[in-house]
């Protein structure tokens, strides 16, 4: 069986399905680090509490604490977009490596490895391939090529 080329409408809607939740999760989590609770508190909470589990010091932990929702919220909005998608993918890869070694690969529960294992390859396969054809970074292209 093979696999159809990248540049389908079938494997970037595969993509498109994959990039969005991907993208939307990490928007999600930085709203929630943000805008909940009095603003800016929550922020600061988090901060502290990165800085107290990450191998930082802390005031690297501190400073990480508090971009960490920011990044989260840029980079999720451009990977739902798809603009800069290969970009926003590998800031993404790189948060959840981080989380891996901030909180280790294997949880303390019942599951068999830690989720972000399975977001980062998520993240590594959009850094292979790109966005697709249903994204903006398809759309520039098509717009700024020469002769049209």
């Amino acid at each position: 069986m093979r696999c159809p080329p990248p540049s389908s409408n079938w494997f970037s809607t595969l993509l498109l399905i994959n990039r969005v939740p991907l993208g939307l999760m990490f928007v999600l989590a930085a709203f929630n680090k943000i805008l909940t609770g009095t603003f800016g508190r929550n922020l600061m909470i988090f901060a502290d509490r990165v800085a107290k589990q990450a191998p930082l010091p802390r005031p690297l932990g501190l400073a990480y604490g508090f971009a960490l929702p920011w990044i989260e919220l840029l980079a999720g909005l451009c990977l739902v977009l798809g603009f800069f998608g290969r970009i926003a993918a590998a800031l993404i890869g790189l948060m959840l490596l981080s989380f891996m070694i901030a909180m280790g690969i294997i949880p303390d529960g019942p599951s068999p490895f830690d989720k972000n294992v399975i977001l980062l390859t998520l993240s590594i396969f959009l850094v292979a391939t790109g966005s697709g054809t249903f994204s903006l970074d398809a759309l520039l292209v098509r717009t700024h090529r020469p002769g049209r």
